[in-house]
C-alpha cells in the first residue's frame, strides 16, 4: 500500500493528507496560509482573527481559546487542523513500522 504520509507532497491528494503537520517545534504548522509556506496554525489564526469578533494572539490560541465555548470558523479550523496533524502523526507510526490494514477491512 502506497504511503500516506510524506513531508514533500507532490500533487492535490498527497498536498490535502499532509497540509496540516507537526513541526519539528511540535507546534501544528499549514503547509499554506495568508502567502506564507509553513506557517504556524496559532500564527495563522491570530492574523486571520484581527478585525474580527475574536480577535485573538497567537498567544491566545496556544492557550485554548479557540476551544472552549467557541465555534467561529476559525475555531473550527484550529480543531480540525489540530486533529488532523494528530492523526497524521499516529498514522506515520504506523506506515514507518510497515503496519497496513487487514485484507478485506471493508474499505475495497
Amino acid at each position: 500500500m502506497k504511503r500516506l504520509i510524506t513531508d514533500n507532497p507532490d500533487g492535490n491528494v498527497s498536498t490535502m493528507l499532509n497540509y496540516a503537520y507537526k513541526g519539528d517545534d511540535g507546534n501544528v504548522k499549514l503547509r499554506y496560509g495568508n502567502g506564507e509556506e509553513n506557517i504556524d496554525l496559532c500564527e495563522y489564526i491570530a492574523q486571520e482573527s484581527t478585525g474580527k469578533s475574536c480577535d485573538l494572539s497567537a498567544e491566545d490560541v496556544m492557550d485554548g481559546a479557540c476551544i472552549e465555548g467557541c465555534d467561529c470558523p476559525l475555531a473550527i479550523l484550529y480543531i480540525v487542523a489540530v486533529q488532523a496533524a494528530e492523526l497524521r502523526e499516529r498514522l506515520r507510526k504506523y506506515e514507518d513500522a510497515g503496519i497496513e490494514p487487514p485484507k478485506g477491512g471493508g474499505n475495497e
